[in-house]
């Protein structure tokens, strides 16, 4: 492994602890009467891609560059501490964090934090949140470690006496095991993911609204009784009257794919083979015998057995759900010129990972030519979200073609536009507006662009 490609920190010694920073990007704490001689650890962000990462399912995403360790033998009889930066976005309690470790010559296994029984995050994990950063506690050394985002799994120990999952950021979800649904006690996880009806609304029009995916783990597994699966009633992002809020389950139809765990979702119409039961007027409820991942989709009228219908609302189903399953990731923007006479310069925007590295560092080639002017404040992007710019005033980008001032955002990668600006009257200021913008993803792709950032610059 390159030095170019980490970004390393080196171990010294203290009374007490070890501990040191760099960039404010990672640091460890061990203790150091447990430290055995000769032993000077080092951590370090493989920023090279070259190793590959734990297996990802839909959904899933690395929160940060996988963390490197020097191979050793020597065992350390004393925790150590790591504290890492992440830039992957929770939502709030839609999404968690965990913790992978890859073995000298081993395969990737989740690890288990020192006094906590669940490999996920929990509140005792995190040093603070509002920094986003995640503590990794060991008592051995493996060669890499890696933070996966993932949606959030609710699990629970189902025996013969049954049981309930509730969802912790759906509320009114769960799922009911009635008694004997199982024969031996199992240990079952349930996702409720969330979608927003803005997003919904793009894909499915603003009739329709799409309840939460509710996926049961471990897949393809037969219940001896029907388990009871209860959602919210979604609200479109449409504002309709109150009446027609009534929840009436001929309005739904119920999907499902019964892919294993690490295949692509393969999403069918079973709404002719489901009794969908309305509840309270606020959530409907179905049952199965069967653990899969299931979708509820509010049509906004009554459903009829219409095979264009059924053909062209699964299509948009299926893009929703490729749309829904992008992570989430807290980025800045940064933005640099460099003069090339009168009459032109360089611009660089360089999208930067929110998790405390130096952003100049990763705006600013080696020849330090390139002048930060700007920046952002922290905001989300999505996975191969599409970035453009524009600059107008008395400054305008010079380019032959359109994709030359935009890129696809591909997270914990070098994402930067780079274009040639122009001056229109040499004589007046050199100055313009620059905007940064997203193209909104949908179903006909329509061109529709959202507004991040605007700022002026100055050449």
């Amino acid at each position: 492994m390159s030095t170019k490609a980490c970004s390393a920190i080196q171990l010294h010694f203290a009374s007490d602890f070890l501990f040191q920073m760099a960039n404010k990007r990672l640091e460890v704490v061990l203790p150091a009467r447990n430290i055995p001689n000769g032993i000077r650890p080092q951590c370090a962000f493989v920023e090279d891609h070259s190793v590959v990462p734990p297996p990802l399912l839909e959904g899933d995403g690395l929160a940060c560059n996988i963390i490197a360790l020097p191979p050793t033998d020597a065992t350390i009889p004393g925790p150590i501490m790591i504290e890492v930066p992440y830039s992957a976005s929770l939502r709030a309690l839609e999404r968690e964090l965990i913790i992978w470790r890859k073995e000298q010559d081993g395969q990737w296994t989740v690890h288990e934090n020192i006094g906590s029984k669940i490999a996920s995050t929990d509140s005792a994990t995190f040093v603070n949140p509002n920094e986003k950063i995640l503590r990794i506690t060991t008592a051995s050394l493996p060669r890499y470690f890696a933070i996966v985002s993932r949606i959030r799994q609710d699990l629970a120990t189902i025996d013969p006496a049954g049981g309930i999952i509730p969802s912790t950021a759906v509320p009114a979800a769960n799922v009911l095991f009635p008694v004997k649904a199982v024969k031996d006690v199992s240990d079952m996880a349930v996702q409720y993911h969330q979608i927003a009806p803005e997003t919904a609304s793009h894909f499915l029009g603003g009739q329709h609204a799409a309840c939460c995916i509710v996926t049961i783990e471990p897949r393809r597994m037969k219940f001896d009784k029907p388990i009871k699966i209860t959602v919210p009633v979604p609200k479109g992002f449409v504002k309709r009257s109150q009446t027609e809020y009534y929840c009436n389950p001929t309005h739904y139809r119920l999907y499902c794919s019964v892919a294993a765990e690490h295949k692509q979702s393969q999403w069918e119409d079973v709404t002719w083979c489901n009794n969908l039961v309305s509840i309270d007027n606020a959530t409907i409820q179905f049952v199965t015998i069967l653990s899969a991942r299931y979708w509820l989709i509010d049509c906004g009228q009554e459903i009829q057995k219409r095979a264009h219908e059924e053909i062209n609302l699964l299509r948009d189903v299926r893009l929703l759900y490729k749309e829904a399953c992008a992570v989430p990731y807290w980025v800045r923007f940064a933005v640099g010129v460099r003069s090339l006479g009168k009459r032109f310069a360089a611009i660089h925007v360089a999208i930067v990972m929110d998790d405390g590295c130096d952003m100049k560092k990763a705006l600013l080639p080696n020849d330090g030519t390139f002048r930060e002017i700007c920046r952002s404040g922290s905001m989300e992007l999505t996975e191969a979200d599409q970035i453009s710019i524009e600059v107008d005033g008395n400054l305008h980008l010079v380019t032959k073609e359109e994709k030359q001032t935009r890129l696809i955002f591909l997270p914990l990668r070098n994402n930067i536009i780079r274009g040639l600006l122009k001056v229109h009257d040499p004589e007046e200021t050199r100055e313009g507006r620059l905007r940064i913008l997203k193209d909104v993803r949908s179903r006909h792709n329509e061109g529709t662009k959202q507004f991040l950032y605007s700022s002026s610059i100055r050449v």
